[in-house]
């Protein structure tokens, strides 16, 4: 009974998850990206080139973007009004705790802000994952969730740090 139980909160958790990054209205064009223009200017990289770069350092599952609001969700910031450009991609299953977020703020203090709100989306997640995917723990514990400059991450990879290294390359 439990194993039903456990199968059928597993396929409700993908369901929603599913249903949830679907983008509501004209939050993403159809390639994924903003589609409200942003300045980037002083990077000279948008958020979508950087995550790109992250998710080519190791063979992921398949991403799909997260909408604004699923993404103001989880972070618990407002990407419109807090963030000049960002880039989400989750798992599309739910069965994997793979996520790549890249957000560009106003400021680094506003980076260092978020950063604290990634740690409590990790610890959620670490705590979703106990005892449902126990395998995909470790990987939240091993996130790496930083900023460098004004640009804040949230990298859960089967190589974190591979990704770090390559965002940091981008913004040089």
């Amino acid at each position: 009974m439990k194993k039903l139980i456990s199968l059928c909160l597993v396929l409700s958790f993908v369901f929603c998850l599913l249903i949830s990054c679907q983008p509501a209205g004209n939050e993403r064009s159809e390639s994924g990206q903003n589609s409200t223009p942003v300045s980037v200017a002083p990077l000279g990289v948008t958020a979508e080139e950087m995550a790109q770069a992250v998710m080519a350092t190791v063979t992921m599952p398949e991403m799909v973007a997260g909408s604004q609001r699923v993404i103001s969700s989880y972070y618990d910031f407002a990407v419109v009004t807090e963030c000049e450009d960002y880039a989400c991609y989750l798992t599309s299953s739910g069965a994997t705790a793979d996520e790549v977020g890249i957000f560009v703020f106003k400021s680094e203090n506003d980076a260092k802000e978020a950063v604290k709100k990634m740690e409590k989306r990790r610890d959620d997640q670490i705590t979703s994952f106990t005892g449902y995917v126990d395998t995909e723990v470790p990987r939240l514990q091993n996130a790496k969730i930083g900023t460098v400059g004004r640009v804040a991450y949230y990298i859960v990879t089967s190589d974190p740090t591979a990704g770090v290294t390559a965002l940091e390359g981008k913004l040089k």
